[in-house]
């Protein structure tokens, strides 16, 4: 008699535990999207100031992509014609 009355409770409790997540997930999702996330300009700035602080080696694509893009702007009165 335990066994059916804890699959019963069990069952019971499903829908609470379900709609109890959900909530959750959802308080949660409006929460992130209140954030603002700095746009490439801003983040970019940031990279830059990390960088020259020493605080951080930056690697990856980005680093890659603005150390060619600071080379590229340096070389630009170099084009022969």
């Amino acid at each position: 008699m335990q066994v059916e009355d804890m699959m019963l409770l069990g069952w019971a409790a499903l829908p609470l535990i379900a709609f109890t997540g959900g909530s959750l997930a959802l308080s949660r999702t409006v929460r992130r999207r209140e954030r603002r996330a700095p746009d490439a300009q801003q983040r970019l700035t940031q990279l830059r100031r990390l960088r020259d602080d020493g605080r951080v080696v930056p690697r990856g694509r980005m680093a890659d992509a603005v150390m060619l893009a600071e080379d590229a702007g340096s070389t630009t009165s170099l084009r022969v014609r």
